[in-house]
């Protein structure tokens, strides 16, 4: 339909109406339409891949999850074959007991089992376990001596001069001992402090009974 002609630079045109081609502008559409299908399929594999690791951390979470949820519920044991060994090495401090009858330091012949603690102010208190021997008649002869009810009493460090030590255990200080509810007293006392709203906590034996009806 018209005439082909080479040009300086070795392209061909048409005349007479015909249209201009270009083998560069051939080649590069040729190019662009031949490469679309990589990219689409490129676009494939990723979302292939995006889901792919999707899924993976679905899986570890679930995993996870069981794992934990075995964990919690399974009862904690101990084993008995535990090759831990402890070893307590206890020095006595001095041969004097810290609170003593025949001191002087208790009005109590018996003074033991005691609780310590931080009283408010930062000192050390104890609340001791208090008992004498009991001056009622045994109705059982081969007793006839046995220990009184049991109080529960409360002392605080002090320093007098050079010396330190407990205050004297009276029945003046705050103590807890018989009553209609216990009538054997109260015995082995425990202090806790909460440490939420500073209160202190006490925990003791009740014990109520007599010689006659045993005790509980």
């Amino acid at each position: 339909n018209g005439t082909r002609k080479r040009n300086a630079g070795g392209a061909f045109s048409m005349e007479s109406g015909g249209s201009v081609q270009h083998p560069h502008a051939t080649r590069e559409a040729y190019e662009v339409i031949s490469d679309a299908p990589s990219r689409e399929s490129s676009r494939h594999h990723q979302c292939a891949l995006v889901t792919w690791l999707a899924c993976l951390t679905a899986l570890l979470v679930a995993v996870t999850a069981l794992v934990v949820v075995l964990v919690l519920r399974s009862p904690c044991t101990s084993s008995s074959s535990s090759s831990t060994t402890w070893i307590v090495t206890m020095t006595r401090l001095r041969d004097e007991p810290v609170l003593s009858f025949e001191r002087g330091d208790s009005e109590w012949e018996f003074n033991y089992n005691t609780a310590v603690f931080l009283d408010p102010s930062g000192d050390l208190s104890l609340l001791v376990r208090t008992q004498n021997l009991s001056t009622q008649p045994q109705p059982d002869p081969q007793h006839p001596t046995v220990v009184g009810p049991s109080f529960a009493v409360l002392t605080s460090w002090s320093t007098r001069g050079d010396i330190a030590s407990f205050r004297r255990l009276t029945s003046e200080a705050i103590k807890l001992g018989p009553n209609a509810q216990q009538a054997a007293g109260a015995e082995d006392p425990r202090v806790v402090r909460n440490p939420i709203n500073g209160e202190y906590l006490c925990f003791f034996t009740s014990v109520q009974g007599d010689f006659v009806h045993g005790y509980r």
